[in-house]
């Protein structure tokens, strides 16, 4: 079988019209403004498994705007997807569609963004458009590709059977992966990083984001799993939401998210959502870790997981995370084998009080390193630092004659002491 060459988008349509099962297209070197491959065409839109690839992966392709809309079977590889904006465009343009199509695959594909300009204060200087869109797809794998700049990454609705892994995604301006009205779909392995957000716009920001809002029929069989999510030098932004608006609108538990997983994520977060599911059913959340690196910066929070207490058929298990919330000993939920950290960040020590409000994060320094606690028989006498002696929690349990992790009680510090006031010991 002859593969095809191509340098236009007419050569394209052309070679489409004529390609057999299986055949690959390669698209020469350079820049493509517009592809569009719909029923317009005239041309039988099962393609039955052609690949679209750069005939130079180290020269790729580039397409500025492209729409498949109606298509089967089609690979696309190792091509370049770049927006222009152009003033007047809203920030949700959607440069990059697939709409009702089926079994598309998108393999080592580059999406690069733009920024608004002449917009407003808000969106000015900062990621616009929809990097990539699938609506009302059966069968769409994004595979080992990068999306960076827009303001959000890649958005799924109404799909089915979806698979997003390998991929990384960054420098988005709200939203790194959105996803509504879904089924059997499978978020794996990526990397998302170095959100760049507006400030003044008020947006809610999240890596990973499922919502209802006006739908009436749930999402359900959601894997989320082995993903790393970091602010890294970005901005502050929410982990893994998976929002249910539809139950503020009326609905009950016919719109629980139904068969949902998430599992093996690491989250390094400044954000108080670590991960968040409102109202599901059949929700297993374990493995995941969730911690904020840099807890001492200023507006840091500790990452939690937060699940809504409607919640049924609710496992979290074997998490590290430094607080989870929805757990009111419901008879079908399962909480157990879930860590906190006595230490939120390798080198800071976090004491912790009774209501779990943090008092005080000793910073890696020459004085705090010297702490050691050493109680007295009276409840209320000070601990005293001690030269040469490292913080380790094995110490301080020690010191304690308590072995397991304690509650630090109704602590206090300043910048050369810390006040340690041990009643009666608890767990965590």
């Amino acid at each position: 079988m002859t593969d095809l060459y191509v340098s236009s988008a007419e050569d394209l349509y052309a070679a489409l019209a004529h390609a057999k099962a299986g055949q690959h297209i390669y698209l020469e070197a350079g820049e493509y403004d517009d592809i569009a491959i719909w029923y317009g065409l005239g041309i039988d839109l099962d393609l039955h498994g052609v690949t679209l690839a750069s005939a130079d992966p180290s020269a790729p392709a580039v397409i500025h705007n492209f729409e498949a809309k109606g298509v089967s079977n089609l690979t696309i590889s190792d091509v370049v997807f770049d927006y222009d904006y152009r003033v007047g465009q809203p920030t949700y343009k959607r440069p990059f569609e697939f709409i009702d199509c089926t079994n598309i695959k998108l393999d080592q594909v580059t999406f690069n963004g733009d920024v608004a300009t002449d917009l407003s204060p808000e969106a000015d200087g900062f990621g616009t458009g929809i990097g990539l869109s699938v609506r009302s797809n059966d069968g769409f794998t994004l595979t080992d590709s990068a999306l960076h700049g827009f303001m959000i990454g890649a958005s799924f609705g109404n799909s089915t059977n979806v698979s997003v892994t390998g991929n990384d995604i960054s420098e988005m301006r709200i939203d790194g992966l959105t996803f509504t009205k879904m089924q059997n779909v499978t978020i794996a392995g990526n990397t998302i990083h170095d959100f760049l957000r507006s400030p003044t716009a008020g947006d809610h920001a999240d890596m990973i984001q499922f919502w209802t809002n006006g739908n009436v029929t749930p999402t359900t069989d959601i894997r989320i799993l082995d993903n790393t999510l970091m602010t890294a030098d970005g901005d502050p932004t929410q982990g893994i939401f998976i929002g249910n608006e539809a139950l503020a609108q009326g609905f009950g538990e016919e719109m629980f998210y139904d068969g949902l997983e998430i599992s093996g994520n690491t989250l390094l977060l400044e954000h108080l959502n670590g991960i968040y599911v409102g109202g599901a059913r059949d929700l297993v959340v374990s493995e995941n870790t969730v911690l904020n690196p840099a807890p001492q910066a200023e507006d840091s929070a500790l990452p939690r997981i937060r699940v809504d207490p409607i919640s049924s058929e609710v496992t979290i298990a074997g998490n590290l995370v430094t607080d989870i919330w929805g757990d009111k000993g419901q008879s079908d939920w399962q909480v157990f084998d879930n860590i906190d950290p006595p230490n939120a960040n390798p080198e800071t020590l976090e004491l912790v009080s009774s209501d779990t409000t943090v008092c005080r994060l000793l910073p890696p320094t020459p004085v705090s390193d010297s702490f050691r606690f050493a109680p007295h028989q009276d409840d209320l006498e000070r601990a005293a630092p001690q030269d040469d002696i490292p913080i380790t929690w094995d110490q301080i349990s020690e010191a304690a004659q308590i072995t397991g992790q304690i509650e630090m009680a109704n602590t206090q510090a300043d910048d050369t002491n810390v006040h340690l006031y041990l009643g009666e010991p608890e767990f965590m």
